[in-house]
């Protein structure tokens, strides 16, 4: 990418800001002063200007624009945007080139720059909210054409709240209390134990929801489920795929399901290691009657947050390269990881569909339940 195409890039995401004026406007008005429309427009003016007058190699360039960004008055949103470009210069090439690992290095130490600076947490909507996922998703870009680069990155920064999916976890929860659940609007219940849902359909209890199963699953209990849910999220062996294909074979249908990954490598839990995900996503691909849809993950229990989003950050990194690699009867439609004390972690990271349980039914009392 010459230093033309970069400032075009620039120049078109100054353009996008300033059209959304208006919009940033409304939005600022129902939780601040109603002014950061205008700010963000005149730190887009001003970077658009500076990129339009820079005579320089990209890293000039870029100079320039967080210099002309720092001589604004905007309250915190001029250093903030300052930061962040100066972070970029820093990382950027003198001359007036820069290719995919360069715009890689420039979007993670601009990252870390702003990081250091802002503290703000997920769920601040901020625009860390966005920057987070879309630094991410540069920084899991395989490929050789910036463009696709840029284009990743778009579509995680703008992620839509419908492309999250709330799975009800259910575990020891009563037929009535899950039948509430999908009144007020749950679409998928998840269950751990084979038991537990077929007890709760002979009760009807799912009705107006799918059922995935979310939980280890036995091959000799394959054939007990087989018929009764959308999705199995467990998958962790070949033989548990083979039983699939034969119990679904006898149903004449294919079964969603995903990948378990034990992402931190644990003796005691069940899961493909991420070693070894390409060779058993290739032994799969071959089996009939299932159909990989994801990944899912449990993290190992953390000390901090820090040490969590490093756990959903390197799934995500197999997630994106998985799908980058096109296999035949492999996609990566959802990536499963967030629990009810880290799923806003997880969907910053790029989660698609979380399990949640204590935070919609409170704390599981095992004894007395159904």
């Amino acid at each position: 990418m010459t230093k033309e195409q970069f400032a075009a890039r620039l120049k078109q995401a100054c353009a996008s800001v300033i059209s959304a004026e208006q919009e940033l406007t409304e939005i600022d008005s129902k939780f601040g002063d109603a002014d950061h429309g205008l700010t963000m427009t005149k730190i887009a003016k001003a970077i658009s200007d500076a990129v339009d007058q820079s005579d320089g190699g990209i890293q000039a360039m870029l100079d320039d624009a967080a210099t002309a960004v720092m001589s604004l008055n905007g309250g915190s949103a001029v250093p903030l945007w300052n930061t962040w470009l100066d972070g970029m210069q820093e990382a950027a090439p003198e001359g007036e080139e820069i290719d995919v690992p360069g715009l890689q290095a420039v979007f993670a130490q601009a990252l870390e720059e702003l990081n250091d600076m802002s503290g703000a947490k997920v769920g601040d909507k901020t625009m860390m909210d966005a920057l987070i996922p879309a630094s991410e998703a540069v920084a899991s870009y395989s490929g050789a054409d910036e463009a696709g680069l840029f284009a990743a990155a778009a579509q995680a920064a703008g992620r839509d709240p419908d492309e999250i999916t709330l799975c009800a976890a259910t575990k020891v929860q009563t037929d009535d209390t899950i039948r509430a659940a999908i009144a007020a609007g749950i679409t998928v219940c998840g269950e751990n134990r084979v038991q537990e849902l077929t007890a709760h359909l002979a009760a009807d209890a799912y009705r107006g929801a799918q059922v995935h199963f979310i939980g280890h699953l036995q091959t000799n209990k394959v054939r007990q489920i087989a018929d009764k849910v959308t999705m199995i999220q467990s998958l962790d062996s070949l033989p548990l795929a083979r039983e699939i294909e034969k119990q679904c074979a006898k149903l004449g249908k294919k079964m969603d399901c995903l990948v378990e990954v034990n992402i931190g490598s644990e003796l005691t839990k069940s899961g493909v290691s991420p070693e070894a995900l390409p060779e058993f996503l290739e032994e799969v691909s071959s089996v009939g009657g299932i159909c990989v849809r994801g990944l899912m993950s449990i993290p190992p229990v953390c000390e901090n947050d820090l040490e969590r989003e490093r756990y959903f950050s390197s799934l995500y990194k197999l997630f994106v390269d998985i799908g980058q690699k096109k296999i035949d009867n492999i996609s990566m439609d959802f990536l499963s990881m967030g629990m009810s004390d880290d799923y806003l972690l997880a969907i910053k990271h790029g989660s698609s569909l979380v399990r949640i349980g204590t935070a919609l039914f409170g704390r599981r009392a095992y004894a007395g339940h159904q």
